[in-house]
């Protein structure tokens, strides 16, 4: 048995309505810093084939609040059904934070990171419940704080044991803004700057990276960002920069026929945090070349293009010089994300070289890995995306028929 406890961050999630349950006084569950990770298992058999064991998840959560007790951790239930699956309790770090510069003050960061129990292996395929429960450490007692669902796929190989993966293409919907201040502890892993910024966090499938034979261009070189503010463009020198978010990535190749390169497909979704052309605060602090909040109130439009080519096309209303929260935020049982991120409208283009494995299907299932829409502006935001690719891996090919033996 292996539990273990590191720092980590983001996904988890909740299904609408029932999948929240009240939370203790005082504390917030972070879906953005929340995240799973499906592990592969394998054995070998008398003739040291690899053979399928099954598979099991690590978890990474952070919540934040006011005098979390001394012990305090969390329980995951993995269910399929009326069958319980796993279950697996995580021990958990606090640390206080009087200084990492939240203007309200954020006191206490309880984290879980990458717990996991490899003993409790399943083969388990579709639709997996994951019940995240609070332990207190006063008393022990529990209660249940998110209900959300992942969609765990399998696929064969060639000469190799089948594995299986979460799929992640609903993230494609998932697009979070942040409005970073200069000097901010970097928890998200996004790289430290020394101005003010607003980021993006969004999850892409490059058409380079997926797909038979990949070829295309780098989503992330050469990308522009266009902002206008209630129609009306506002110009900015400032080149937006891109980074990938460490240990936030599937990457699997699967393979069929005789295993020949052109016989390959590769499933590749990775989290990218873009520095966009945006600032606010003090002068002193802003960036060079880029659009102040304070100074444009109203509905904003940030086009993510290649050239002249638009990809993607985020949005967001900003009153008071900040970032405004989405109606998915506001809505009941809707997300709860950290002080000052924000979930941002995304619309993708249906004429898209660069992206692939777009799925409106997997979107309705709501952001943060199976959420669920609590708002109709998110329900309508997963609808209105286009089918781009292939969403998943090849399944299982069916079985060959057995030959029939020669009568003698």
């Amino acid at each position: 048995m292996d539990r273990c406890i590191t720092l980590g961050a983001l996904a988890l999630a909740m299904l609408a309505g029932t999948a929240r349950a009240d939370v203790p006084d005082g504390l917030m569950y972070s879906d953005f810093d929340a995240h799973f990770e499906l592990e592969n298992e394998e054995t070998r058999d008398r003739n040291n084939r690899p053979v399928d064991a099954g598979w099991y998840l690590e978890f990474t959560a952070k919540l934040f609040g006011d005098g979390i007790p001394v012990d305090s951790g969390l329980k995951y239930v993995l269910k399929q059904g009326r069958r319980t699956l796993a279950t697996i309790e995580c021990t958990a770090r606090l640390r206080q934070r009087p200084n990492y510069d939240y203007p309200e003050g954020v006191p206490g960061i309880m984290e879980v990171g990458r717990c996991k129990d490899d003993d409790q292996l399943t083969k388990a395929t579709g639709e997996v419940t994951i019940e995240v429960h609070f332990i207190n450490g006063d008393d022990d007692s529990t209660t249940l704080i998110r209900t959300h669902t992942i969609f765990v796929r399998k696929f064969d190989r060639v000469r190799r044991a089948p594995q299986y993966y979460i799929a992640h293409n609903g993230e494609i919907a998932t697009a979070v803004v942040h409005e970073f201040l200069n000097g901010e502890r970097n928890a998200t892993n996004a790289r430290n700057m020394r101005n003010n910024y607003v980021g993006l966090f969004t999850w892409v499938a490059e058409a380079e990276s997926n797909g038979v034979q990949p070829d295309g261009d780098d989503w992330a070189r050469d990308l522009g960002v266009r902002c206008s503010v209630n129609g009306e463009r506002l110009p900015t020198t400032f080149e937006p920069r891109v980074n990938t978010v460490r240990d936030h990535n599937l990457r699997i190749m699967a393979s069929w026929g005789d295993g020949r390169q052109n016989e390959r497909n590769q499933y590749d979704m990775q989290l990218f945090h873009i520095i966009l052309p945006i600032t606010m605060g003090d002068e002193s602090d802003r960036l060079p070349n880029a659009a102040v909040l304070e100074d444009h109130p109203g509905d904003w439009e940030c086009q993510i293009r290649h050239g002249r080519k638009v990809h993607r096309t985020i949005a967001f209303s900003v009153a008071d010089g900040h970032i405004q929260p989405h109606p998915e935020e506001t809505a009941e049982g809707g997300v709860q994300l950290p002080t000052r991120h924000h979930l941002a409208t995304i619309t993708v283009e249906e004429d898209n070289d660069m992206e692939t494995r777009v799925s409106p299907d997997h979107a309705a299932r709501g952001p943060f890995f199976g959420v669920g829409w609590a708002s109709e502006e998110g329900r309508a935001m997963a609808a209105g995306l286009p089918t781009i690719g292939e969403a998943d891996l090849p399944g299982e090919p069916r079985s060959r028929r057995r030959r029939r033996r020669r009568r003698r």
